[in-house]
């Protein structure tokens, strides 16, 4: 009969997951492409400014009230 105790499970798992790791990593190296530039930083938020959908909540808004007579 095999040990299967929690050693033997725990170094089945470390064993499996360097194995998922390491075919991970192959895959994503296929896939790169060295003449590819970092991405760019995300826009930061201007102060004062309205976001995109706060602007179309207020387009909604003010049409709203054009509709209704205000």
């Amino acid at each position: 009969m095999i040990n299967r105790d929690r050693a033997w499970r725990r170094k089945k798992s470390r064993v499996i997951l360097s194995k998922l790791q390491d075919t991970t990593n192959w895959v994503v190296q296929q896939f790169k492409d060295p003449k590819k530039k970092p991405l760019p930083e995300t826009k930061q938020h201007k102060h004062g400014k309205l976001t995109h959908v706060q602007q179309m909540r207020q387009n909604w808004a003010l049409n709203q009230e054009l509709r209704e007579g205000f």
